[in-house]
């Protein structure tokens, strides 16, 4: 079970890193992350009122961004969180949960039962990680992390909604059922291209609690990858490549690495691995292959 719980919030941390939006800020991830993405939102920001809450927020994230411990914006950032600010409070819940500082967990708890009753679900979905696992001082709360876990869920936050499907999966938190592991993992797959991506994988993949699904995994895929989303894109070029539910095929499989890396994303390498294993041939039909696709999906995207 402590595996579980263990694989399960490791995955989560990267969906959740890569979740961030400047309409619905997410401020989550590792500690440097955060602090980039409360920076990014600050400047985003015309908070004019030297008193507002907002103000004060980024006020101290701004003194923090050359200082990593946090001690210079901590007295704002703090006030704001007073005050009854969201992001604020979510900001301090993380800082505290990913201090290391076993004394620390108290505090985190404390901040994140705050923002959590805001309405944050990035507050929820953490706050469930911690009453699943418990602190140094309380022991694990099932019934409460299934609380929170499901408030972010029926929000929306496609974090919470994998997180659920996950549960029902593997029989964490709530009794093994299927059918109720794939409603929330599709349902986290419409929530954005980072979860749709994550499940497609999970689908494509499987496991010993969770049968595979490929042909769903390969559509929800696509999808995203047809939405020019370059991890998708990477992956789906990994499943033609090595045959993974559909037919092997080197030249889509090139065609769609070669498209991810032309979105200026990051991908893993910048040689193709399926160009080893493909003539000259080969080669020149995916690359003009990929002139187009990228035409297509850049032109669908600007009208």
């Amino acid at each position: 079970m402590i595996k579980q719980h263990k694989a399960r919030w490791q995955t989560l941390l990267v969906a959740v890193a890569l979740s961030i939006s400047v309409s619905t800020p997410c401020l989550a991830g590792s500690v440097f992350f955060r602090q980039m993405e409360a920076v990014d939102f600050c400047r985003q920001q015309a908070a004019t009122n030297s008193s507002s809450p907002e103000k004060q927020f980024c006020d101290g994230v701004f003194a923090n961004e050359e200082d990593y411990t946090g001690a210079k914006g901590s007295a704002e950032i703090h006030h704001a969180a007073d005050e009854g600010y969201v992001y604020a409070a979510l900001y301090l819940g993380e800082d505290y949960y990913y201090s290391d500082i076993p004394a620390n967990q108290e505090k985190a708890v404390y901040w994140l039962e705050k923002a959590a009753e805001l309405d944050s679900p990035q507050a929820q979905l953490l706050l469930s990680h911690v009453m699943s696992t418990g602190t140094i001082n309380t022991r694990p709360d099932n019934e409460k992390a299934l609380y929170w876990l499901h408030k972010a869920a029926d929000a929306g936050f496609g974090n919470a909604q994998a997180a659920l499907g996950y549960d029902y999966a593997h029989g964490i938190l709530v009794p093994r059922d299927l059918n109720q592991a794939v409603k929330w993992y599709d349902r986290a797959s419409k929530a954005d291209r980072d979860t749709e991506t994550l499940v497609a994988m999970d689908f494509i993949v499987g496991d010993d609690d969770f049968p595979k699904d490929v042909k769903h995994g390969v559509e929800l895929l696509t999808d995203a990858a047809q939405a020019n989303y370059a991890p998708a894109q990477v992956y789906l070029s990994e499943v033609y490549r090595t045959g993974m539910g559909v037919a092997p095929d080197l030249v889509t499989a090139d065609m769609w690495f070669l498209v991810a890396m032309k979105t200026g994303q990051d991908v893993p390498t910048q040689t193709s691995p399926a160009e080893a294993a493909m003539t000259q041939a080969q080669i020149a039909e995916a690359h003009a292959l990929a002139e187009t696709k990228y035409a297509q999906l850049v032109g669908s995207k600007q009208k």
